[in-house]
């Protein structure tokens, strides 16, 4: 296949550039260039436009969960403000003189979806990883075979020394991740985020920036939550020797003292009344919270 490209135009300047269509159609057709999956009407005046393959792998979840699978048929759907790596449904193989360069679709430009512009070396064989971003504020799918991505093709003036010799296959495993260069998150609350389900869901509709937004919120209803319960108990105990305090009062200056001693029990049963609701509320709460997902 190498050598039917380089031959072709062998020492001749005037034949590198841009491939345009009439050369995608003939490599294509020849079993060349574009090596599983070719279709001709995806090609176009000087590019061929890429689909969407049967794998596609998600960056904010965990790792385990990454590597997702769309039938014939179904979709991919893009959350907003999430990354996508989609593996096309086509496999290119480049010869030592051609290299490749990746591009967005004005089409799916106007909803936000915007793929990351790359390059594909001369030498690289294999299916494309296409990391694509929605940029909108809504969810955007893209259908298993729809056109998502432009590729172009240009022959070099001559082959390259040291052709493409990194991973050839995005099908199978993606590119390592730079963990190393991710920063900690503004409030570290791994249990907050990894055992919170609802979490979960809210941050793959509306974006991985929201989980942060969330666990403000979350910290401030415990606090709250808290806070509530201590102004429930004071005000019960505060009741309670206000209730004392009159009673004791009452008890001295207008019952008579023959009913004091009884009257002296019924106040201290109603001024500990208070108390013992705050008490139980107080244990609710501790049992209620208990009870729920640890955040």
């Amino acid at each position: 296949m190498e050598e039917n490209i380089q031959n072709n135009h062998h020492n001749n300047e005037k034949q590198s550039g841009i491939l345009v269509d009439s050369d995608i159609l003939q490599l294509g057709k020849s079993g060349h260039l574009i090596t599983k999956n070719f279709e001709e009407s995806c090609v176009q005046q000087a590019y061929y436009e890429l689909r969407v393959g049967d794998i596609f792998y998600r960056h904010a979840v965990d790792e385990t969960e990454r590597r997702q699978i769309v039938k014939p048929g179904d979709h991919i759907i893009v959350h907003p403000h999430e990354f996508v790596t989609v593996i096309t449904l086509e496999t290119i193989a480049l010869p030592t003189n051609i290299l490749a360069r990746v591009f967005g679709k004005t089409r799916l430009f106007s909803i936000g979806i915007i793929p990351v512009t790359n390059i594909a070396d001369p030498g690289f064989e294999g299916h494309l990883g296409i990391t694509v971003m929605n940029l909108s504020g809504r969810s955007v799918k893209l259908d298993y075979g729809e056109a998502f991505a432009k590729i172009e093709f240009e022959r070099l003036r001559k082959p390259v020394s040291k052709p493409y010799k990194g991973p050839h296959n995005y099908a199978h495993a993606l590119w390592p991740m730079p963990t190393q260069n991710i920063l900690p998150r503004r409030i570290d609350q791994k249990n907050l985020i990894k055992n919170n389900s609802k979490m979960k869901e809210e941050t793959m509709l509306f974006g991985e920036p929201l989980d942060i937004f969330l666990e403000k919120i979350l910290s401030l209803e415990a606090l709250i939550s808290r806070t509530n319960v201590k102004i429930i108990f004071s005000i019960g105990l505060a009741s309670s020797i206000i209730v004392y305090i009159v009673g004791a009062w009452a008890s001295t200056t207008i019952v008579p003292s023959e009913l004091n001693p009884s009257f002296s029990k019924i106040i201290e049963t109603i001024a500990i009344i208070p108390v013992i609701l705050s008490a139980y509320n107080w244990w609710r709460k501790r049992k209620s919270n208990s009870s729920k997902t640890n955040y």
